[in-house]
């Protein structure tokens, strides 16, 4: 059971993330924990992948020892460079965005669905840019 979790990640992924966003909805003062706990398990799920593709690359003697802890350690630091980042970005976009919206549920959806697609552009505008430099 858990290798067919952690073989099948995304499910899990998107089902805590659902769970935690309900949270965060039901329980406002909990908000900033439940924000807190969902970027650890983002960026642990997305490490937890990189670590595992990397590793596969050593076992298949593609990449040696210093290349495995080289190539990790740059994923990780993209990786949590792109969290910051959209973080960072997406609250100060969210902020203009919603800031004239009367209806609380209508700034709600709105706020997610726009921190979702800020998300997605700077994530994209990091994993080109991080690509970028790695091959430079």
């Amino acid at each position: 059971m858990l290798k067919t979790i952690l073989t099948n990640w995304l499910i899990p992924a998107i089902a805590i993330t659902f769970v935690l966003l309900a949270a965060s909805f039901f329980l406002p003062g909990w908000v900033g924990a439940i924000a807190g706990i969902m970027i650890f398990i983002i960026a642990a799920m997305s490490l937890f992948g990189v670590l595992r593709n990397e590793v596969n690359l050593y076992r298949e003697q593609r990449i040696s020892r210093n290349g495995l802890i080289r190539n990790v350690f740059f994923e990780a630091i993209g990786i949590l460079f792109a969290i910051i980042l959209a973080f960072l970005v997406g609250r100060y976009v969210i902020e203009i965005a919603t800031g004239r919206i009367d209806n609380s549920l209508v700034r709600f959806a709105a706020g997610i669905v726009i921190g979702l697609l800020t998300g997605m552009g700077v994530g994209f505008l990091v994993n080109r840019t991080w690509g970028q430099l790695a091959r430079s």
